[in-house]
């Protein structure tokens, strides 16, 4: 060998040392681990954040591999409907750091031991984690089998909670019988003149002829959905002047929901079904001191704006502090709120869960300000804040007077400048709405939106989500399902997806609280909520 081969070598070799260690000094290797044992190694270095899985891209690869079931021929068979206490969670890989995303599977099986052959059920699933809490994603192979995806978000035992809210057969019903057709809700009007007062039948109605109505129409907000109202005895329709929800009409409609319906698919034993936890398992610390020092600070996470695609894990809850893991987001102090809302009108349009905004911001913030149910004004030196309810409650023994009917698309062409923070959310009251009506009413309120960005493309807006609400009775689970208030979310975001308003999704959070799910979830939930609100509206 030549003594230039040997210097040659010699260079190679030592230069091959060098990058080794610059390598082990710099670098780690790390795995998304899956319960399909799939194992994908990247190089993370220490200086580079982790970007956190899209749920969607993970979907889409877990379907096409798909969970196969071997079913024998059968001349005649019976297939009963899913049964918790028969179903089983399994867990392939028991492996787990902290930081890493894992998998359950859950086979949901029948009363007599089959494995279901079709997939369709509602499903929630969260965690606990050494007390972090947080929700799971969810994907159906469409067989009776369901993978559900957790972050490991700290070490010590885990305990999953897997609950069947509804099996299919309740969703088919919910989406194509119940959820489109009109008449499922109605208001008493009050018309009042001369002091002589009458009362009529009114409803929301899209479709259909009638003869001889009152008709209200809200071209701009409703479209062609209009208020139609039986005529009084005597007296005009332009008088008008106030409804309240018809109590009766929700009994009366449950009534014609078929027995067998309301005996099977929304019995107790398949309604909001929680499967007995079979096992636990322990998460150990990561191999990363920068996970284990701060699980958030190791992600790669965007500005909370627009629509942002939907991930592996929306965050985890530690005591009453929310983590978010689909955007930077911070807790914040009152004095840095006051200057965060300094100059600008915080305008608050929906329904009482938007209302608790504006409740727990003033309590925050120290001011005594009149709050009723439909209205909150607020303007001091510290706040300008301002709520209005939507038109058309229900649910709740309130009357309103036409005259307080406050519109979206009303309130925002009549803004004047653009120094507003916006928030809106339409969701709660709309559950009994036929679904074309609540999609014709989001497409109008999405061009006002629109014709707003047009004068003011700095000023936030953003849609504040559904989230998973209680329910006490029976005509609750089928009217304000939590199955048509996740489809009102899913119709909330699909109908924004093409703009710039910023889509707040608290479904997750909400759900993977430490207390039952409520429509109006307590203060600490809330506080969090306008944490979020406020990491997008100002810079921090």
């Amino acid at each position: 060998m030549t003594l230039t081969l040997k210097k040659l070598i010699c260079f190679l070799f030592v230069t091959s040392l060098a990058i080794i260690g610059l390598l082990s000094a710099n670098s780690r290797i790390g795995v998304f681990r899956t319960t399909l044992g799939v194992y994908m190694p990247v190089t993370v270095y220490k200086s580079v954040k982790t970007r956190i899985p899209r749920y969607q891209v993970v979907k889409t690869s877990r379907i096409s591999k798909g969970v196969q079931h071997t079913y024998m021929a059968r001349s005649a068979g019976t297939m009963g409907l899913p049964d918790v206490s028969k179903t089983k969670l399994r867990i392939n890989n028991t492996n787990i750091r902290k930081g890493e995303f894992f998998s359950f599977f859950v086979d949901f099986k029948d009363k007599f031991g089959r494995q279901r052959i079709k997939g369709g059920d509602f499903i929630f699933a969260t965690i606990d984690i050494n007390g972090t809490r947080s929700t799971g994603k969810v994907i159906d192979f469409d067989n009776g089998t369901y993978e559900v995806i957790f972050l490991a978000s700290s070490e010590g035992k885990a305990t999953p909670t897997i609950q069947l809210v509804h099996p299919q057969e309740a969703v088919y019903y919910l989406e194509n019988i119940e959820w489109p057709v009109e008449d499922r809700v109605y208001w008493i009007g009050s018309f009042i003149k001369n002091k002589l007062t009458e009362t009529s039948s009114c409803a929301i109605k899209r479709v259909g002829s009638w003869v001889n109505k009152c008709e209200y129409a809200f071209p701009e907000a409703l479209g062609g959905v209009m208020f139609i109202c039986n005529k009084p005895k005597t007296l005009p329709c332009d008088s008008l002047i106030s409804t309240r929800t018809d109590k009766s009409s929700v009994g009366k409609n449950f009534q014609k929901v078929p027995k067998n319906v309301v005996d099977n698919y929304f019995s107790k034993n398949v309604r909001y079904a929680v499967m007995k936890n079979q096992f636990h398992i322990i998460i150990n610390s990561s191999t990363d001191p920068n996970v284990n020092r701060d699980l958030v600070e190791s992600f790669d996470l965007p500005v909370c704006k627009g629509i942002l695609p939907s991930t592996l894990s929306d965050g985890f809850w530690t005591g009453e502090v929310w983590h978010s893991l689909v955007c930077k987001t911070k807790q914040w102090s009152p004095s840095e709120i006051r200057r965060c809302v300094r100059g600008k009108h915080l305008i608050l349009m929906g329904d009482s869960t938007t209302r608790q905004w504006g409740e727990v911001l003033v309590k925050t913030l120290n001011l005594s300000t009149k709050i009723t149910f439909q209205y909150i004004e607020e303007r001091s030196d510290t706040l300008n804040l301002t709520f209005y309810f939507h038109p058309f409650i229900i649910g709740v023994q309130h009357t309103y007077k036409l005259a307080e009917l406050h519109f979206e698309v009303d309130i925002l062409k009549n803004l004047v400048g653009c120094d507003y923070y916006i928030v809106i959310s339409p969701w709660a009251h709309y559950t009994q709405w036929a679904r074309d009506s609540y999609i014709e009413r989001l497409q109008l309120l999405k061009i006002a939106v629109l014709h707003f960005k047009e004068r003011c493309p700095d000023t936030p807006v953003v849609l504040k989500s559904p989230h998973p609400r209680d329910h006490t009775k029976l005509p609750q689970f089928i009217y304000g399902s939590d199955y048509l208030i996740h489809r009102l979310r899913q119709v909330m975001k699909s109908v924004f997806a093409d703009t710039d308003v910023f889509f707040m999704d608290v479904w997750d959070l909400v759900n993977s609280y430490h207390s039952q799910n409520e429509i109006h979830m307590p203060s600490p939930v809330i506080l969090q909520k306008l944490y979020i609100f406020f990491s997008h509206v100002c810079k921090f």
